[in-house]
């Protein structure tokens, strides 16, 4: 699916799914309501559309699980979000406390160009 087809509610909880699971945690939903400070019904919610769409399933356990194209999806965004904190921590100089908030706001401007065009400004940082 083509990312700016995603709202960016979508996008901040496919970056916290992904961050919970790079960190080993469980991904359920009330750790999901916990870590983005929303209400549980909020996070049905969207959750309901995340499934809707593709991006989502419920496992046996009751633990969210990517389907390929969320993973996809949840990757390409969590790559958004550190190029931004690395350009603008190691470009920029803005104070390593200040850039996840402004990095959070780039991650969804960047069209595919302005990533590949950074990317190659920064010299690819992974």
């Amino acid at each position: 699916m083509d990312s700016a087809k995603h709202s960016q509610v979508i996008e901040e909880y496919l970056l916290t799914l992904y961050q919970t699971q790079q960190s080993g945690g469980p991904i359920k939903a009330v750790n999901l309501a916990e870590r983005i400070g929303v209400s549980p019904p909020t996070v049905h919610a969207t959750l309901v559309r995340m499934k809707r769409d593709g991006l989502v399933e419920l496992g046996e356990s009751k633990e969210l699980e990517f389907t390929p194209a969320g993973l996809k999806e949840a990757e390409n965004i969590a790559y958004r979000h550190n190029l931004a904190e690395y350009f603008l921590c190691n470009t920029l100089g803005v104070p390593w406390h200040e850039v996840h908030k402004h990095a959070h706001q780039l991650e969804h401007a960047m069209t595919p160009l302005v990533v590949e065009k950074l990317a190659e400004f920064l010299g690819k940082p992974e």
